[in-house]
C-alpha cells in the first residue's frame, strides 16, 4: 500500500496475519493510495505472540508513551524472537500504545509497528493511531505536520482554525458553505520554497461521502492565515499576540509533536515562528449563524 500526503509517497507493508486489516486501511485511506512512486518511507506491520509487559510495566500505556532506545534494547535482547531483527539506533523515535510497539528511524526512513496477539487482548486497536504517529513523524522530518485544526481552502487561500477537542473545528467547517474542506481535524501543513501550503488530510470526523482526498488540492493552497476559535454568544475577531499564538500552536496544535524527533520539532518550531510574523493570527469568537468568512473580511 503506498499513500501520497502532501507530496511525499510512503509505503506500508501489512505481513501475515495483520493483512486481515489490509482491506480496512484500503478503505479508509482510499483517497490517498496511489499503484506506484518513489518511496519516501517504509513501514512495516507485524504480530508478535510476545507480550509488551516488560517494557513499560511501571507506566500507563494508555495514552502514547515515548520509550527511551536503551529499554527497547533492554527488551529486545531479553529474547523476543522477531521474523526480521529492527534495527535499532540512537537515532530510532520508540512510541508504545497499549499493546502496539512503533519504532522508526529517521535517517533510513523505515520502521516497524509490532502488535501483540496476546490472546485476551484486540492486536489491532492501536495500529490507527501508531500508524497516525507514524505519518506525523515522517512528515515532520521533511518540515511538515498534522495540524490539529480544521483547514478550509477559499479563493484559492487557505486557512486554519485551531480548537481543543470539541471545541468547534468541524462546526466551523459544516458553516463555511462552498469552501473547500482539506480536513475539518487534522489537515498537513508544510513549508518549502519559502512559502507554507496546507493539504487534505486522511485524518478526519467527515462523513465518507465528504471526505476528502487529494483531488482537492494535489498541490496544496498558501495560508493566508491562522484563528484560534472560541464558541461564544457573540461574533468577532479579538487580536492575539505572536508569542501567544505561537505558545498556543505548539502546545496543542501539532498533533504528536512529542514524538517527533529533535530535528522535526526544531524545523516546526522555526517554520511557526515564522508564519505568526507574517500571516494574520487572530481569535475568532463565533456563533451557529456567523458567517465565518464575512467576518474575516469585514474585520481581518
Amino acid at each position: 500500500m503506498i499513500l501520497e500526503l502532501a507530496g511525499f509517497f510512503i509505503s506500508i507493508v501489512f505481513l501475515d496475519k495483520t493483512r486481515e486489516v489490509l482491506s480496512f486501511y484500503e478503505y479508509v485511506y482510499q483517497k490517498f493510495l496511489i499503484s506506484s512512486a518513489q518511496i519516501d518511507a517504509k513501514m512495516t506491520v507485524h504480530t508478535i505472540e510476545d507480550s509488551f509487559e516488560s517494557l513499560l510495566d511501571d507506566i500507563d500505556p494508555s495514552p502514547e508513551i515515548l520509550v527511551p532506545t536503551p529499554r527497547v534494547t533492554e527488551w529486545l535482547n531479553a529474547g523476543f524472537k522477531f521474523r526480521k531483527e529492527p534495527n535499532i539506533t540512537p537515532q530510532t523515535i520508540a512510541v508504545r500504545l497499549l499493546n502496539g510497539l512503533l519504532l522508526y528511524t529517521p535517517d533510513c526512513k523505515e520502521g516497524n509497528i509490532y502488535l501483540s496477539a496476546e490472546p485476551t487482548s484486540n492486536p489491532y486497536r492501536p495500529l490507527f493511531h501508531l500508524l497516525w504517529i507514524f505519518f506525523a513523524q515522517v512528515l515532520g522530518e521533511f518540515g511538515a505536520c498534522f495540524v490539529h485544526a480544521a483547514g478550509l481552502g477559499k479563493d484559492d487561500n487557505g486557512y486554519l482554525f485551531m480548537g481543543p477537542p470539541g471545541g468547534g473545528k468541524s462546526t466551523i467547517s459544516s458553516l463555511c458553505s462552498g469552501c473547500k474542506i482539506l480536513s475539518d481535524d487534522s489537515p498537513i501543513l508544510k513549508a518549502s520554497n519559502g512559502s507554507v501550503r496546507i493539504f487534505p488530510s486522511p485524518i478526519h470526523q467527515l462523513p465518507a461521502e465528504q471526505a476528502p482526498g487529494n483531488v482537492i488540492a494535489p498541490f496544496g493552497i498558501p495560508l493566508r492565515g491562522i484563528y484560534f476559535i472560541i464558541r461564544d454568544n457573540v461574533a468577532c475577531l479579538r487580536s492575539i499576540s505572536r508569542s501567544e499564538a505561537l505558545g498556543a500552536i505548539l502546545s496543542h496544535g501539532i498533533h504528536y509533536f512529542s514524538c517527533l524527533s529533535p530535528s522535526a520539532r526544531a524545523k516546526l518550531f522555526d517554520i511557526f515562528l515564522k508564519l505568526c510574523h507574517t500571516i494574520s493570527t487572530s481569535y475568532l469568537h463565533f456563533q451557529l449563524n456567523t458567517r465565518i468568512f464575512s467576518l474575516i473580511t469585514r474585520q481581518g
